[in-house]
């Protein structure tokens, strides 16, 4: 494109999911860009949500996003800020957790569902009993098919090891009709009724990751902003919000995760269930 072998035919360049590109694409964008200014007026636009910046690994940057006035030129901004997927539990609990790392857009989510209660719910993992975490699953899965025998249920972890044992625990009941078994990276774009979030736990595979990239690895990838844990976060973000009506996440009263701990201060609206977290 810079040396003119491809001439843009293009006035409009649109993104959709812009909060996952890469400074390559975007230099791509920029230069097409550039070439069709040179002979028309010409525009880009692009949809996305820095809430939800979620691909380091392949090449995404938050920064793209959160500083796109830098990167590209002046622009007009417009926030979409209503939900129909979940309601306002859902929405206060995850959007107040996200806004903490003041990179990202502030932005205050109105929701079309609204309750009076907290709808994200917190429960052990069963500690002490080898599988526990797998047994409180079923016994959330045998609750909400109590109340709802049709709803459609997902079971969110950060690695598929747990999603694995979980799966048999499920099929085992005979209770896997409805169900879907997600990574937090596979959720993104996906919503069911009600979602049950596992692995927080402190340590190298828990969630959120404690363990760091060799250097090597590092070095290839983006850099990225400096709050703790910042693209994890945004990976629990996405694992809320999936779910319309509720949201479940057990973790390990013992050991828990950094998140955890975080949820647990008051100004978050959760509903601690198990005695153990109180």
């Amino acid at each position: 494109v810079e040396k003119g072998k491809f001439i843009s035919p293009w006035k409009f360049i649109m993104i959709d999911e812009s909060h996952d590109i890469s400074p390559d694409r975007l230099a791509l964008v920029e230069a097409l860009f550039n070439q069709s200014k040179a002979q028309h007026q010409a525009s880009i636009f692009a949809v996305g949500d820095d809430w939800q910046s979620i691909y380091r690994f392949s090449g995404g940057k938050l920064e793209l996003t959160t500083r796109f006035g830098e990167m590209v030129g002046a622009y007009t901004e417009t926030k979409l800020q209503k939900t129909f997927r979940y309601n306002n539990s859902i929405a206060n609990t995850a959007g107040q957790f996200i806004m903490e790392n003041s990179e990202q857009f502030k932005k205050h989510i109105e929701t079309h569902s609204r309750v009076n209660q907290p709808q994200v719910f917190l429960l052990d993992d069963k500690v002490g009993n080898q599988g526990g975490v797998y047994e409180r699953v079923l016994e959330v899965v045998q609750k909400i098919r109590e109340n709802d025998s049709s709803g459609s249920i997902s079971i969110i972890a950060r690695y598929n090891y747990l999603l694995q044992e979980a799966k048999q625990t499920i099929s085992s009941a005979r209770l896997s009709k409805g169900i879907n078994f997600w990574s937090f990276h596979r959720s993104k774009g996906l919503e069911a009724d009600y979602c049950i979030l596992i692995g927080f736990f402190q340590g190298k595979s828990g969630f959120p990751n404690e363990n760091r990239n060799e250097a090597i690895i590092e070095a290839l990838l983006p850099s990225l902003d400096s709050y703790p844990h910042s693209e994890e976060r945004r990976l629990l973000y996405v694992g809320i919000t999936r779910a319309r009506h509720k949201s479940y996440i057990i973790a390990d009263p013992t050991a828990p995760s950094d998140f955890i701990t975080e949820l647990l201060a008051p100004k978050y609206e959760i509903n601690i269930v198990s005695k153990t977290f109180q």
